[in-house]
């Protein structure tokens, strides 16, 4: 057998050289976030994990303190199991090894089905509340906590992409937001890779449920209390009710910080007056030059010219002085003098 039919023996249809499917995908019944981002999910991943944990850890306890504690009310369980039992031994050593790898973290990426978007599960009981704590302190601080994350959407429940899916559990978050007292409210619908679910029929829909659950709940989408998202990415749908959804800009964390694209107010208008000035400038400079400044040189010249038209004002009494060109004038002597010559001929014939 040659080399090359050595190499070539593994073939190119080995079982091994396909990929292996993610076992971490969207999926219903979960809670989360939504983050999108500029086509660099990697570090937009990392950043949602840092910024995640940190204030995670300010509203409850960190995570290696909540494993502290499994861990000590687990020891006096295992201290009264028999240990001289073998088979529970290796049980308990089989199970442990199984969860290790598996082991649920309080923040995880899973995948979205869509670009730019990526869809980070939790075990916190409410993400909205972590989320609307780091949009309000981005707010008041303007201090920057991302480059890549763009936009960190709270996610609390998820479900198939079906009518009927979609009304079962949107009825939990109405009862659970909107029944007690009325509120204003507003909804927004978003689709990723998804066309079947319209937008329209959803709203319609939600703005009903809203409504028969307390008199007082009304429409209001300039500045509404609460904010119901539904967010449909392929064929899961992920929904919440955000609270200042517009007030702080679409939970837009650039935005909130003065860095985006729009920025600040007042750094729109610093701009526009910057621009206006900018355009002034360059219209004075275009006009200088068209039409530079004259040197002292072409001064000392008009001045003489100006000097020689008050002279000749002056003199207004002179005689004016010829103005014929010089042929005409030699044609005139010309004629003189043969006028002369012929007089003389003429007086010399007589005598």
């Amino acid at each position: 057998m040659s080399s090359f039919q050595k190499k070539r023996q593994g073939g190119y249809y080995n079982q091994n050289n396909f990929k292996k499917k993610r076992n971490f995908v969207l999926e219903p019944g979960l809670k989360g976030f939504i983050c999108t981002c500029n086509s660099r999910e990697k570090e937009c991943v990392r950043e949602a994990y840092n910024i995640l944990n940190d204030y995670a850890d300010r509203l409850y306890e960190s995570e290696e303190k909540v494993s502290d504690k499994t861990e000590e009310a687990r020891k006096p369980l295992e201290e009264n199991e028999d240990e001289d039992d073998i088979d529970t031994a290796l049980s308990k050593e089989i199970s442990n090894l199984k969860q290790g790898p598996n082991k649920q973290w309080r923040f995880n990426m899973i995948e979205s089905g869509a670009n730019n978007c990526v869809f980070i599960k939790t075990t916190l009981p409410d993400p909205t509340e972590l989320a609307y704590s780091i949009m309000t302190d981005i707010d008041t601080t303007k201090k920057q906590r991302s480059r890549f994350l763009l936009r960190l959407i709270p996610v609390e429940t998820t479900c198939k992409a079906y009518m009927d899916e979609i009304r079962k559990n949107a009825a939990v978050l109405i009862d659970k937001y909107f029944s007690k007292e009325g509120k204003t409210f507003a909804i927004v619908f978003n689709h990723r890779n998804n066309n079947s679910i319209k937008r329209n029929d959803v709203i319609e829909e939600l703005a009903e449920m809203i409504k028969v659950r307390h008199v007082d709940n009304k429409v209001d989408l300039s500045q509404p209390q609460l904010t119901f998202i539904i967010e449909i990415i392929r064929s899961m749908c992920c929904m919440s009710v955000v609270p200042d959804y517009f007030k702080l800009l679409k939970y837009n964390l650039l935005e909130l910080c003065g860095k985006g694209e729009k920025g600040s107010k007042e750094g729109q208008a610093n701009k526009a007056e910057g621009d206006v000035c900018n355009e002034d400038n360059s219209a004075v400079e275009e006009k200088e030059k068209i039409s530079p400044k004259k040197s002292d040189h072409d001064n000392d010249n008009t001045g003489e010219t100006e000097s020689d038209n008050t002279q000749e004002k002056q003199s207004g009494d002179k005689p004016v002085e010829n103005t014929e060109s010089p042929s005409v004038t030699n044609l005139k002597q010309q004629d003189s003098s043969t006028f002369k010559e012929e007089n003389s001929n003429s007086n010399n014939d007589e005598k």
